[in-house]
């Protein structure tokens, strides 16, 4: 199609086949013409089980590329950093393997790319819970106000930060990559480390990098969230912001004494307790933002030792 942008999508994973599918087949419904996307797809060390032979099977001969690489799992930055390398189109739009696009996600990603040709231009797409998914008020909270997603604070069709790069639906041209010799950083490595994805979008703004929202490039997340898991996680964010304020040299001491230490980890069972309680029944945002809090807070402070 004259005009038109080949865009690789990148998409890690790791042990979540059902996701995975999904995913792929909610891509196989674009509006944007298959023949013009390449997809890549890369197993981040999970188990194979079949994935390679079921996903080529359900791709076959219907993108205009296909990759499917395996490598030991080193975490997102890693796997993404291979999609890059072997990717082929002008457009990259990274996924989440949890990500569901809408018909008219990707349509709109190229859209904007073809609108603003310009090396420096990205657009940021909006992601929502599925809608198979019984969404908690928990979950809720997580999405309107809460850390998982900031979309609330944003508005559409205006430009916004580097902590807005969300790494599971994301679009950059190539060439500016490969013209500032950027790749992510692979010392984030989950499940100790997150917030890649953000270090990324603080570096590549710091070479001019432009990034534009819209809710138009919509993706439904397909991943329910219990408090129990999550207190994992908003640690490790809280470790993950240590390693971010080193590598953008902002890192900074702190005072904190043993009875704040005590303080901390009280309140942060004590509003788990109640998160875990009220969570599937109960909307209160005060209860779950102490209790994300603090935990993450835990996580900033054993990330300092």
């Amino acid at each position: 199609m004259k005009g038109e942008y080949i865009i690789s999508l990148i998409i890690p994973t790791y042990n979540r086949p059902d996701a995975i599918f999904k995913c792929i087949d909610s891509i196989l419904l674009s509006s944007y013409p298959l023949n013009l996307i390449e997809l890549i797809i890369i197993n981040d060390g999970g188990k194979d089980d079949g994935y390679r032979e079921k996903i080529s099977d359900m791709t076959k001969n219907k993108f205009f590329a296909f990759g499917y690489y395996e490598i030991h799992n080193s975490g997102p930055a890693a796997a993404r950093n291979v999609g890059i390398k072997n990717s082929g189109g002008e457009i990259l739009l990274f996924l989440g393997d949890d990500i569901m696009v809408d018909k008219f996600a990707i349509e709109t990603h190229a859209k904007y790319h073809r609108l603003n040709p310009c090396a420096e231009f990205g657009l940021l797409g909006r992601i929502t819970w599925h809608k198979e998914i019984k969404v908690t008020p928990f979950m809720h909270w997580l999405e309107n106000g809460g850390p998982q997603f900031d979309y609330n604070s944003l508005k559409d069709e205006n430009y916004t930060d580097f902590w807005h790069f969300y790494g599971s639906n994301v679009s950059v041209k190539k060439k500016f990559l490969t013209e500032n010799d950027l790749l992510f950083d692979e010392r984030f490595k989950s499940p100790d480390y997150f917030f890649e994805d953000i270090e990324f979008g603080y570096r590549l703004m710091k070479k001019g990098f432009r990034l534009m929202y819209s809710q138009k490039a919509l993706g439904y997340h397909y991943h329910p969230i219990k408090a129990l898991k999550y207190a994992k996680r908003i640690y490790f964010s809280g470790r993950s912001r240590v390693l971010f304020d080193i590598a953008t040299g902002k890192n900074k001491n702190m005072d904190v004494n043993l009875f704040k230490i005590l303080y901390l980890y009280l309140k942060a069972g004590l509003f788990l307790l109640i998160t875990l309680i009220i969570e599937r029944f109960l909307y209160w945002p005060y209860a779950f933002s102490k209790f994300s809090d603090s935990f993450f807070y835990i996580g900033i402070i054993r990330g300092k030792k």
